[in-house]
């Protein structure tokens, strides 16, 4: 975000810059509006997934293969939404933030497998939820840095990264009843 002025976007869209400045009171203002224009997509795609058909533990691992999807699918985009991180974003403004709506409903999802017998007891649903996140999202920087250097990340494909690192945070978080229902959808 440093490396953009406001100057840049003014001369990119054709405006002068205190044109920018009648829709967005500074940068940061405006480079958060821009990301959740790209999280209501990412949403889109994510949120479906919470109300589905299947149990807790089988939505959730759909939750991280759809995620992964998107990823690749807006490899660009992606970069920009979880590279980085805009400042002074109000507090206030999380519940109607579509990043944050779509991790919260993880949380949730992760609370209802863990009532559902299928997540381990001992875990605590918010910092699963983040530990799969974490998962995931390392899953899709692993393959985009395999696109652009394949020689970095010497596997066969970038199926068998995306399914190892689902399979195993699967494997650390589920309960023997998880796993059964995981094997059965």
């Amino acid at each position: 975000m440093a490396a953009v002025s406001i100057r840049d976007v003014a001369e990119r869209v054709g405006v002068t810059s205190p044109a920018i400045y009648l829709h967005f009171e500074d940068k940061e203002r405006l480079f958060y509006e821009c990301c959740r224009q790209g999280f209501e997509l990412f949403a889109a795609r994510l949120v479906p997934v919470l109300t589905s058909g299947g149990s807790p533990i089988q939505r959730i691992k759909r939750m991280g293969e759809e995620y992964v999807a998107f990823g690749l699918d807006n490899s660009q985009q992606y970069l920009v939404l979880f590279g980085t991180v805009p400042e002074g974003m109000p507090e206030s403004e999380l519940p109607n933030d579509p990043g944050h709506q779509t991790l919260s409903g993880l949380v949730t999802l992760v609370a209802e497998a863990k009532t559902a017998g299928e997540i381990r007891p001992e875990l605590d649903p918010a910092p699963t939820a983040a530990a799969l996140w974490a998962v995931v999202h390392g899953a899709v920087h692993v393959v985009l840095t395999r696109r652009a250097a394949p020689a970095i990340v010497p596997v066969p494909d970038e199926k068998s990264i995306v399914t190892t690192a689902l399979e195993i945070a699967m494997a650390g978080v589920t309960t023997a009843k998880g796993k059964r229902r995981l094997a059965a959808g």
